[in-house]
């Protein structure tokens, strides 16, 4: 179920054309990843799930939020300013979620990796980095076309502070912690397979971003909030299919009716002893 919440995440917010909505629907993906870590953990009966568990969410939390702050940043930056002030940190921050080598999405995902001993699982999780790329390419796209009219124009100095205070905390903090979290040494998340297995799903996603700018505007947009308003579209027909069924059931509960169904059943269940014996 969290595997599929994870691409399930992807593929909707690759149709969407807002930064926010997709952040939003990168926050649905990367939840599945943390519910299949604790799936995977339970399967395994490791002693640390809920430790690791909790050490992805929390960088999720950092990233996530200081992307959230950032699309805000963006928008009151001019075009004079934004590389040096907004693209290369959120790159870096957007990319930490698909796991890029030494940020803290590398340490997250080669601490829970270990969990899933499953081949198509561990398989399916990678991919999923893959499919993180793919989102987190297409929200930097989308954030490039925020921009103030004003060319030269920079963003208030307390927001900017409060950015970057939340975006150092996500470079920052899961470093600071993973050692005592996770029981793992710092030099074993750079060692050369490690890099390896963090870069080739990047390397994936990055491609098939490349390949999929070719059909985006072909792709039909899911509707923001996807299940919630297909239910509210199919509310309607669920309300006359309800009302139908207690009009049925008021028939059915009529004496007349009842005695005839009543008197069926008895007949169709002794003609089954009769023929069953």
């Amino acid at each position: 179920l969290g595997l599929f919440t994870a691409f399930f995440g992807v593929f909707v917010g690759l149709t969407q054309p807002h930064a926010k909505t997709i952040l939003a629907y990168s926050t649905v993906s990367q939840m599945g990843v943390v519910a299949a870590v604790i799936g995977a953990g339970m399967t395994t009966g490791a002693p640390h799930t809920a430790a690791l568990a909790a050490f992805y969410a929390l960088h999720h939390l950092l990233v996530k939020g200081a992307l959230f702050l950032g699309v805000g940043i963006a928008g009151a930056t001019g075009k004079s300013h934004r590389v040096s002030i907004v693209l290369f940190p959120m790159t870096l921050l957007a990319l930490s979620l698909a796991g890029l080598p030494f940020t803290s999405g590398a340490l997250a995902k080669f601490a829970t990796k270990p969990l899933f001993i499953d081949g198509v699982s561990a398989l399916l999780a990678s991919l999923s980095a893959a499919g993180s790329t793919m989102l987190m390419l297409h929200f930097l796209g989308r954030l490039q076309l925020l921009a103030n009219d004003d060319h030269e124009a920079a963003p208030q100095r307390p927001l900017m502070l409060v950015w970057a205070l939340v975006a150092g905390s996500a470079f920052i903090v899961p470093w600071a912690v993973f050692p005592s979290i996770t029981n793992y040494a710092l030099a074993d998340a750079v060692k050369i397979d490690v890099l390896w297995a963090a870069s080739w799903p990047l390397l994936l996603g990055a491609t098939l971003a490349l390949i999929l700018t070719r059909f985006i505007s072909r792709i039909p947009i899911v509707p923001e909030g996807d299940v919630i308003v297909l239910l509210e579209k199919l509310a309607p027909l669920v309300m006359r299919i309800g009302s139908s069924i207690d009009r049925t059931d008021e028939v059915l509960r009529r004496w007349p009716v009842a005695s005839v169904g009543l008197l069926s059943l008895a007949i169709a269940f002794g003609a089954v002893l009769q023929f069953g014996s």
